[in-house]
């Protein structure tokens, strides 16, 4: 189902439209397998005209799980030791490094702003920060990112969002708030939320991802 939007929604309220009724943009082409999942999808007008580089962001619903807040500071285990604190991919390619240094506390933790090295914006997504020390890991945990750019069209209006950035059923996925408190562990679920913005106008579709199968996804825009 396609909603025309006059702003993006906020995670919460994404969550709460997939979880109540929305039905399916997305249609599962039965002739065309894939390991894991898939969105292969257009954004078109009503003419059948393709849009070219529109952004498409990614969010993901989620079930609750519990509460139980994952540790993400690392306690220092020998005063001066040196720490790295790095983040990888679901493919773990490292993607940014945030801390290299001896902590002068007891403790270190470096919030990550979903940026790479590069300064580019990651897309959706589960990744790992991983504390080593003297090439050793001492501590790991998990962001989640949801909401962000995924896949942008090209000139015929065609995108796609590969496995890597579908971690369907994937828990327990922590949650913060925009203040970075946390908020819960979630479920990823397999439906989807697909946005993107012509023309000053948010569009959000929802799709539902089968396993082993490619979602295909005709976004139309009026």
């Amino acid at each position: 189902m396609r909603r025309r939007l006059s702003r993006a929604f906020p995670w919460f309220s994404i969550l709460s439209l997939l979880t109540f009724g929305c039905r399916d943009a997305g249609v599962v082409n039965p002739n065309s397998t894939v390991e894991g999942y898939r969105i292969e999808g257009t954004v078109r007008d009503g003419l059948e005209q393709p849009f070219n580089n529109v952004s498409i962001a990614l969010f993901y619903s989620m079930d609750p799980i519990n509460n139980n807040a994952p540790v993400r500071e690392y306690t220092i285990e020998t005063p001066g030791e040196f720490v790295n604190i790095d983040v990888y991919d679901a493919d773990s390619v490292l993607i940014r490094n945030l801390y290299a240094g001896t902590p002068g506390g007891p403790t270190v933790f470096e919030p990550w702003d979903k940026l790479k090295n590069d300064g580019a914006l990651v897309g959706s997504g589960v990744y790992t920060v991983r504390v080593t020390v003297g090439g050793m890991l001492r501590h790991s945990y998990v962001e989640v990112v949801n909401g962000n750019v995924t896949a942008v069209t090209n000139a015929d209006g065609v995108f796609a969002i590969p496995g890597v950035y579908l971690p369907i059923g994937y828990s327990p996925a922590p949650v913060y708030n925009s203040a970075g408190a946390f908020v819960g562990n979630y479920r990823i679920s397999d439906r989807a939320y697909l946005e993107c913005n012509v023309g000053g106008v948010t569009y959000g579709y929802s799709v539902r991802l089968v396993e082993g199968f490619v979602t295909r996804a005709s976004m139309r825009i009026d």
